[in-house]
This record gives structure tokens, sequence and C-alpha cells, in this order.
């Protein structure tokens, strides 16, 4: 597991992961972040949702998600194999 303490630390994962990753910093309208967001995940795409401070650990909650499309049957494993690593 990758733990990170400061926004440089995230921004050396961004730039080691670059290749599999498309990063949107985004700070417009709240409807227009969610209608993208959703025509992402319609697509197919994973997203790793993150806003805010976080907390750190395999339990923690608050202000970071990954979000996918429930209709996708595999997306379940495929996060949990390979995002989350169980």
């Amino acid at each position: 597991m990758i733990r990170f303490t400061h926004r440089s630390q995230i921004q050396d994962a961004i730039d080691d992961f670059g290749a599999f990753v498309n990063v949107v910093d985004y700070t417009g309208k709240e409807d227009e972040l969610v209608a993208f967001a959703a025509g992402r995940i319609a697509e197919g795409d994973i997203l790793a949702w993150y806003h805010g401070r976080s907390e750190v650990g395999p339990r923690a909650l608050g202000h970071r998600s990954i979000l996918g499309d429930p209709r996708n049957g595999k997306l379940v494993e495929f996060i949990n194999k390979k995002i989350k690593v169980r």
C-alpha cells in the first residue's frame, strides 16, 4: 500500500503512473464536474475521486473514492484485485 502525507508525494505517484492515468484537476462548477464524471463512468472508466484532506489507512473514510459503473459485473473484481490489491 502506498501512503501519502504531502501533495508532492501524490504528484510523484501521478508522474510514475502517468501512462496509466489521466488527471483532471477541476476548479469549475460542481454540476459540470458531476456530468463529466458520470460520462466517463458510463464509458467504462474507473475514477479515483479525491477532494480536500484525506484520512489514511485501509478502513479510512472521507474525501476519496473509487468510482465505476455498477452495471459492469467484472468491475468489482477488477477494482479489488488491481486497484485495492485484495
